[in-house]
């Protein structure tokens, strides 16, 4: 979680790019679904055991813990949107 209000905007604002509304523009599907693949045989490997894992899921990047009282804020930028919250967690 970043460590202060100033840090959160600055985070916020950093990945708020209008051209890439669901994803960072760096953001490889490809490398990512390999690193999960891999990922999924190493548990079958070290369990032995065939792990079920869920394919569909969208929201495949790493997180950062925000908390929820300032995104309700208006939404101040580069895109459209009423709040920072509809910005980053609903559909645009």
């Amino acid at each position: 979680m970043p460590a202060d209000d100033a840090e959160l905007w600055q985070l916020l604002r950093s990945l708020d790019d209008p051209g890439h509304l669901e994803f960072p523009a760096n953001y490889d599907h490809r490398t990512a679904r390999a690193r999960f693949e891999r990922l999924a045989q190493q548990l079958n490997a070290s369990f032995g055991n065939r792990c079920d894992v869920d394919r569909q899921v969208q929201d495949d990047l790493g997180y950062t813990l925000i908390p929820e009282e300032p995104l309700w804020r208006p939404y101040d930028g580069a895109g459209i949107s009423s709040t920072w919250w509809n910005r980053y967690f609903d559909y645009t």
